[in-house]
Parts: structure tokens; sequence; C-alpha cells
């Protein structure tokens, strides 16, 4: 029949349907959705608890504007729901091959954007944990450009992109790059953020006894960023492929990073109420000698006169101040 238009990348055997994809990728986002809504309330009202410093200013304006996105990423595939299935009706699956279209470029657009505002704060943390040092944010920085490069280039591409589909060759070296772009970004970031604790670890951590809670930040940074690292190597790998799964992980991604970086401080902070309920000198004065939800332990980081001050509290005065 003349008016049922199969797909322009048909499906093999070994391969979901376009449509299936779009239709599990709608219901993963507005599952993750809820979830990231929940996460960054909770966090929002943890941070606006805090001391209303610069960093925390930073951090819950970056939370509240990947949220948002997030939400408008979510918005969009909705809309373009409604019109695969009702205004397409017997259409969807040439409606959602086809690239070209405002709304896919801008849904293309918010997704490039959610990943580089999560990536930006992650150079930022990286920048503040290592005492403001500029020259150990060069690498960062310059991935950061060309994942934003290659990322709107992609958004150029698809409008121009006719009726070609996600994989065509014009786009596909762009996405591509993209995602290598970020997942490189992420491992660097984390990695420099790793050495960084460890480094701390190692000189303040051995003057106490009990776990260490330099550790325990360690492994919260590492686990978030391992389950985005992962979402994004699963992606590449499908795309890669030329999967419709791939469909699936890119409306899941953007949830995701709100997710993460929700779960980053809202861990952080169960973490440092732990601390201060289980440090007799912070029952005592009501404070906790690392702020570890001040932008993830970096507060403590850059500021070495209290960080000695401590370690020579520990040297005097034995268990009372241990942390």
């Amino acid at each position: 029949m003349n008016d049922s238009i199969p797909d322009a990348a048909p499906t093999t055997m070994h391969d979901l349907n376009i449509v299936r994809a779009y239709l599990i990728a709608l219901v993963v986002e507005t599952l993750n959705i809820g979830i990231s809504t929940t996460l960054c309330t909770a966090t929002a009202q943890i941070l606006l608890r805090k001391e209303r410093g610069k960093l925390n200013r930073h951090l819950l304006a970056t939370l509240c504007l990947i949220w948002v996105l997030s939400v408008a990423h979510w918005i969009i595939d909705i809309v373009r729901a409604s019109q695969a299935f009702i205004d397409s009706a017997g259409r969807a699956a040439a409606y959602y091959s086809v690239v070209s279209t405002p709304l896919e470029a801008a849904k293309t657009g918010v997704y490039i954007t959610i990943t580089l505002v999560a990536d930006h704060f992650m150079i930022y943390r990286v920048f503040v944990v290592w005492n403001r040092n500029r020259l150990i944010v060069i690498l960062p920085i310059l991935l950061w450009i060309a994942t934003a490069i290659s990322g709107y280039t992609v958004t150029h591409v698809v409008l121009l992109a006719g009726s070609e589909d996600v994989f065509f060759p014009a786009l596909a070296p762009w996405a591509l790059s993209f995602f290598t772009m970020s997942l490189s970004l992420n491992a660097v970031c984390t990695l420099l953020i790793a050495g960084r604790l460890m480094m701390i670890e190692m000189r303040v951590g051995t003057m106490r006894s009990g776990n260490s809670y330099v550790h325990s930040v360690l492994v919260v940074f590492l686990e978030s960023a391992a389950m985005y690292s992962l979402s994004l190597i699963v992606l590449l790998v499908l795309y890669a492929l030329g999967s419709n799964a791939q469909y699936i992980l890119v409306d899941w991604t953007p949830s995701l990073i709100g997710i993460a970086f929700s779960l980053i401080i809202y861990r952080l902070a169960a973490a440092n109420s732990v601390v201060s309920a289980s440090t007799p000198s912070s029952r005592q004065e009501g404070t906790n000698p690392y702020p570890l939800t001040n932008v993830n332990v970096t507060h403590f980081v850059e500021t070495h006169r209290e960080k000695y001050d401590l370690e020579r509290s520990i040297n005097n005065k034995g268990p009372r101040e241990e942390l």
C-alpha cells in the first residue's frame, strides 16, 4: 500500500524495531524523570539548609539547570510520541526514522547541553580539588571544548539530514566523536579527583583509626562516575553497531546525569550526618572538620590552614579529635 511507509533503516532479526525502541525509551525516561525529580528535590533541600557559600550556590544552580533540561528533553519526547502515534497514525516508524525535524534537533541540542553542563561542573570540581590550579584543568577544558564542537555539530548536521536516519555517514563521525570526547573527559576528571583524594588520604588517613571518610567520598565519586561512564560506553557501542537499541540509551542518559549528580551530593550528606553524629568534637562544637557536602569534599581540600590545624589537633590531643 502507498500509505504504508517502511523504516528508512530496516531492522534485522537481531535488532529492535525502531518504534518499539522509542516506546521503551519513553517508558524508561519517564521512570528516570520521577527518580531524578525526587532526588533533585531532596538534594536541593540539603543545599538550601547549608551555608550559602559561593560553591554551594554554584552547585544548586547546576543541579536545577540539569533538572530543567532533563524535563525539557522528556517533554520533547512526549510531544514526538504524540505526533508519531496520533498525528501520523500508522506511520510511526517513518516518523521516527527521519531525524531532520525541528523537534529532533531541539532534543539533540538539549541532550548536548545537559552533557556540557554536567561536564563543566566536573571540571570545576577538579579545579577546586586541586587548589585552583589552572594547569591541572587544561586537558579537561580542551576535551570539553571538543565535546561542545562535536555535539553542536551533530545538532547542525541533524537539521540538514533530509530523509536520512540517525546512522547516515555524515552524522556518524560527529556523533561518535561526541560520545568519545565526553567519555574521555569524565574518565580524566574522575582520575584527577581520585588521585587528589588518595593523596589526602595518604597524608591524613594514617592519623586516625576506623574507616576513612575520604575513602568513603572516593567510593561515592567512583560509583557515580562508573554509572554514567558505563551508560556512555554502551551507547557508543550500540551506535557504532547501528542498533536501534541506542535510542533507549540516548533518552535514558539525560535523566541519568541528573540522578548521578544528585546521588553524589545526597550520599555525601548522609555520610556527613554519620560523621557529625559519631565525632565527639563535632557534637561539642556543632561543626564537622571535614564538611563533605560542600561541593563534595572540595572545600576542605582547598583550605590548607584548616587541614593543618586539624592535623596538629590530632597529634596533640589524641582520641578526642579523632575523625
